[in-house]
């Protein structure tokens, strides 16, 4: 019993030492937990480090302060069942369970020695020199020339672009230009490259309506790059026989000229004509090497626009600055012969979208009052013409207190952008404001809004489509140029503020991205009662003048009620 008390007394300390063969199986770090021979184990490295005897106690002190820590950390978790058992268990099983220990400690300690003496020795193979520290001129400098290096290289490979794009172009600038305007009787296939948004394929009607009425019996391509296939025969397909859609390509090299030219071969496109918008890049030019029309109509640097392909194009197009979208489409369908006397836009949207958006107001109970549409986003890569959520919050709130019926429209993206922001706002649920976003699609946001009485947005989709279907707009203006973007009716209000962003076009890239940078100031400086008011005084001016755009918005309803019915 008092040999007990003595061993219970001394706990862990009173373990037998390991016998010379377990020390030799622990390796050359050892198993003794408190001391370790880390001294040793480092003299071997001073001879090949010939740093001497100063940089060896550098590295020891750096070491043993890490194995010794790792020590502390290792030996409680190992140590921890084996002190539960008896004093006379563990002098019993003696240097067996020392054996154990040490050999779970040396596994740990090794690995940690070998992470440890890596990072010394990394640092004593690389040292780090000390640098006296830059001034802010010498930063300067070094950020300017950082710079230029990286400028140069990008000149170099737009230049090494450029001659590949020059080369891929030379066989299209060596034909005879053909007779203007086209014969419609030898035209027999168009492929129209239409890769654009939701607002700009509204503004494109025109044209295709021209196109069509130009070529009756041809059969028009509508071509594009990217996947926006179901708003394209949406808004455009009553004139369109086919709609492709090609993957979207930014290397320029013959591999992909090969690529191109298989695929439009498969697809049997062989046109008589290729019509391009003013927006250029490599693919437009692979389709014109693939399939060889006689003539390729497109726009070339005019208008604040500097094309990358003006000599491909043997039918050539020239815009004037500041010049709204349409009437340069239409100057497209001049060069081509066509008839540009049809200006207006429209939208079919079908008895099935009416009957869907007349269901989803009956469910959110708002058909009694007067309905007013908003969509608070834009396009994800020009968000320069978001107005703060904020705002739209604050003046839904106002037009719920006036007893109008607020209903937001909008992507899938915005939805819960705009849920959040109405909970934050203490909206969420309240009476005549309902959130729609995501909820239906364009043709059934185009009923929603051909039923409202007005459309309030930024410059985006639904502004376009608001101005299709005959509702009256209050459009919020960004820093861009709203000759050229404008909605394309004659009822809409806009409100825009100054800003030194809006430089009158869109086509610089560097523009572009300065205005990618920009926190559209203009858009944060207008105010939610001037926007409330415009709202007020154009309901009370078409419910007490009974102007135009009244009498569009009940045409419109009628139509959406004859719709329902079956007669379309």
């Amino acid at each position: 019993m008092a040999d007990a008390n003595v061993d219970r007394e001394q706990g862990p300390a009173s373990l037998p030492a390991p016998d010379s063969t377990a020390q030799a199986q622990a390796g050359p770090i050892g198993p003794r937990f408190p001391r370790l021979p880390v001294r040793k184990w480092f003299k071997s490295i001073r001879g090949r480090l010939k740093r001497g005897v100063k940089t060896f106690r550098k590295i020891a002190r750096a070491g043993t302060k890490q194995l010794r820590r790792d020590v502390k950390r290792v030996s409680p978790h190992i140590l921890k069942n084996l002190w539960l058992k008896s004093i006379r268990d563990r002098l019993k099983r003696g240097v067996k369970t020392f054996r154990k220990i040490a050999r779970a400690g040396t596994k740990q300690l090794g690995r940690d020695a070998k992470r440890v003496s890596s990072r010394i020795l990394k640092n004593l193979r690389h040292p780090k020199r000390p640098t006296a520290r830059e001034t802010a001129e010498q930063k300067a400098i070094r950020r300017a020339r950082r710079k230029a290096d990286a400028h140069h290289l990008k000149q170099e490979e737009k230049k090494r672009q450029y001659q590949r794009l020059q080369s891929l172009m030379e066989p299209l600038t060596t034909t005879d230009p053909p007779p203007l305007p086209p014969d419609p009787a030898d035209v027999k296939q168009i492929a129209v490259v239409a890769d654009m948004g939701i607002g700009n394929l509204i503004l494109f009607q025109p044209f295709m309506r021209a196109l069509r009425q130009r070529f009756a019996t041809a059969e028009i391509i509508l071509i594009n790059f990217k996947s926006r296939g179901t708003a394209a025969h949406a808004l455009i397909g009553d004139w369109v026989d086919r709609h492709l859609i090609f993957p979207y390509r930014k290397e320029v090299s013959q591999e992909a000229l090969e690529a191109v030219h298989a695929e439009m071969a498969a697809m049997d496109l062989r046109p008589d004509i290729v019509a391009a918008r003013w927006m250029q890049d490599v693919n437009i030019l692979y389709l014109l090497r693939a399939t060889e029309p006689r003539y390729r109509a497109g726009f070339v640097t005019s208008g604040g626009f500097v094309g990358t392909l003006d000599c491909a194009f043997n039918v050539p197009v020239t815009m004037e600055k500041h010049q709204h979208e349409v009437e340069r489409y239409l100057l497209l369908a001049a060069a081509l012969g066509c008839d540009t006397s049809d200006r207006h836009i429209e939208l079919r949207i079908g008895s099935a979208a009416h009957r869907r958006a007349s269901a989803f107001l009956t469910e959110t109970g708002i058909t009694d009052r007067t309905v007013i549409c908003i969509q608070t986003g834009s396009s994800t890569i020009q968000t320069w013409k978001r107005w703060p959520l904020e705002n739209w919050m604050a003046l839904a709130q106002r037009l719920q207190s006036a007893g109008l019926a607020v209903v937001f429209l909008g992507s899938e993206d915005e939805c819960e952008e705009i849920e959040t922001t109405l909970a934050e706002a203490g909206l969420q649920g309240a009476s005549g404001i309902v959130n729609a976003a995501g909820t239906l699609s364009l043709l059934e946001s185009a009923a929603v809004i051909a039923q409202a009485r007005l459309m309030v947005g930024a410059d985006s989709s639904l502004m376009h489509v608001a101005a299709a279907t005959g509702t009256e707009v209050v459009a919020l203006m960004g820093p861009t140029d709203v000759d050229r973007t404008r909605p394309w009716t004659e009822h809409c209000v806009l409100i825009q503020r100054p800003c030194r962003c809006n430089t009158g076009t869109l086509f610089d890239l560097s523009i572009q991205k300065k205005m990618a940078h920009c926190n559209a100031p203009c858009m944060a400086e207008i105010q939610v009662d001037q926007v409330a008011d415009t709202v007020f005084s154009r309901l009370r001016c078409s419910k007490g003048e009974g102007g135009k755009a009244s009498e569009e918005g009940r045409q419109a309803r009628q139509t959406s009620q004859t719709d329902q019915n079956g007669h379309t």
